[in-house]
């Protein structure tokens, strides 16, 4: 049970940047995307090398995703004339945040639960 809560406790960055995406596509009405992420993120129950293998490669991409949305909506911000910097630092470090969440999965506990090396 220990080991177990651990390991759920090492993969809540994962967790919560598959939230914050799932979050963003839902709030874009882009329901695909959405159901998409909420698989990525069901999946993690699934103690199988593949699962972990997906996961961080759709991490890799949602975090391209927010970089996109940070040049989209800055670009909205300055041709409106309106502030753009305090939503561009959030992003960033949601970004940032989603692509360091990759490195949960080398903690012991999560590589013996999913299989890596």
């Amino acid at each position: 049970m220990k080991k177990n809560l651990l390991t759920f406790s090492q993969l809540l960055p994962v967790i919560l940047s598959f939230l914050l995406i799932t979050a963003h596509f839902s709030r874009a009405a882009n329901l695909p995307f959405m159901v998409i992420s909420l698989l990525f993120l069901l999946s993690l129950v699934f103690p199988y090398r593949l699962v972990a293998r997906s996961a961080q490669a759709a991490l890799v991409v949602a975090a391209a995703e927010w970089c996109y949305t940070i040049y989209r909506l800055v670009n909205l911000r300055m041709e409106t004339g309106q502030p753009w910097q305090r939503l561009a630092i959030i992003l960033v470090f949601v970004a940032l945040f989603t692509l360091c969440s990759i490195l949960c999965f080398h903690f012991k506990n999560v590589r013996l639960r999913y299989g890596l090396k």
